[in-house]
């Protein structure tokens, strides 16, 4: 049935029409979750989220070619915008915390005040995370074995403190992005060792630091 609808709708359309569905809390991406193109799952607080199993999960997803749009089953607006920063480090999307179902009846609308200037930080800065895919990770628990003891960017002297390196494939001229997160409950400082050998060999290296603020 799904494959007739997607086979009419394409049609319908004239072009490659994508389909969304639903997979649940568990992320599913089986079949037949696996016949569409990208999907919404709830995360929730019950079964905490974190760095490593977000990345697991992205992984997953990335080489399957496949999005994937999260949403918090939580009314923390701090917890929120944690996963929210993570989800976008790790090349995924957020739906912002509204009218979110928590369970029964509860639903959860929370301030946009307390997000506002995240999505903003986002939509500000679009052209360093379109057309970017993943390309390593690194942080206690995560650890590509691509690069052996020589890793591109490793952050140092906060246990902390992951940074996510994504690029765009094939464009070796193109800007490499580092999301750098600290999973922390209050941020603390931390070092960024880079090893241009991984990033742009024989070329000086310049750097620019792009930071999301609240305004007052």
């Amino acid at each position: 049935f799904l494959e007739k609808l997607r086979a009419s709708a394409h049609k319908q359309a004239g072009r490659y029409f994508p389909f969304a569905c639903n997979n649940g809390s568990f992320t599913r991406w089986e079949p037949p979750h696996d016949l569409f193109d990208f999907a919404v799952g709830e995360l929730s607080h019950y079964d905490p989220p974190t760095p490593v199993s977000l990345w697991k999960k992205a992984l997953k997803i990335t080489r399957m070619n496949k999005a994937q749009v999260f949403t918090l089953r939580s009314t923390d607006p701090s917890e929120t915008r944690r996963i929210l920063c993570l989800s976008y480090c790790l090349g995924m999307n957020f739906v912002a915390p509204w009218d979110v179902w928590i369970k029964g009846s509860e639903r959860f609308y929370g301030n946009p005040q307390d997000y506002d200037y995240l999505f903003a930080f986002v939509r500000d800065n679009a052209r360093w995370l379109d057309g970017y895919e993943y390309a390593a990770a690194f942080g206690k628990g995560v650890r590509d074995d691509w690069y052996g003891d020589r890793p591109p960017a490793v952050p140092a002297g906060n246990d902390d403190a992951y940074a996510f390196v994504r690029a765009i494939p094939g464009a070796r001229d193109r800007p490499v992005v580092i999301h750098l997160y600290d999973w922390g409950t209050t941020a603390r400082p931390f070092r960024l060792v880079l090893n241009n050998n991984g990033l742009f060999p024989g070329k000086r290296l310049n750097c620019r630091l792009l930071v999301p603020v609240k305004q007052s």
